[in-house]
């Protein structure tokens, strides 16, 4: 990466005091990675479009029909 970044032109603009930029990355990234792929999947569409439907009748219940400490 050192090598890349002395190339850069930018790099007086990005880091004038620094040999090179330092990026991190968080920790748990690869697993929203995961969940990202999982997101673009049809099973997950259907399954969120039922699950929808379910919280729906439970939030009617609770709100209308006053089951607030319905578990």
């Amino acid at each position: 990466m050192k090598g890349t970044c002395q190339a850069c032109p930018s790099k007086n603009n990005c880091c004038p005091k620094a040999d090179a930029r330092k990026v991190t990355g968080e920790e748990h990234e690869d697993a929203r990675d995961v969940a990202r792929a999982i997101r673009k999947t049809q099973q997950y569409k259907v399954s969120s479009k039922l699950r929808k439907k379910v919280e729906m009748l439970l939030a009617h219940l609770k709100r209308i029909l006053g089951l607030g400490r319905l578990r």
